[in-house]
């Protein structure tokens, strides 16, 4: 059982794309909000969409790994 497909909304992958590009050198972390689509017949979770990012901040200000 695996995803056959991610689909990720216009808003979501702006998020995470300037979520990326703006902490060179920290690690970043976020939350991925959306549904699943299951396959009608086998109910296997065949897709995934995500619509809403959650950025998560940065408590611990030590240099990373």
């Amino acid at each position: 059982m695996s995803l056959r497909r991610v689909r990720l909304t216009h808003e979501a992958m702006f998020c995470c794309v300037a979520q990326a590009l703006s902490t060179e050198r920290q690690e970043v972390m976020s939350v991925l909000l959306g549904t699943w689509t299951t396959h009608p017949t086998t109910g296997e979770n065949i897709e995934a969409e995500v619509q809403h990012v959650v950025v998560m901040s940065r408590t611990d200000r030590r240099k990373d790994r």
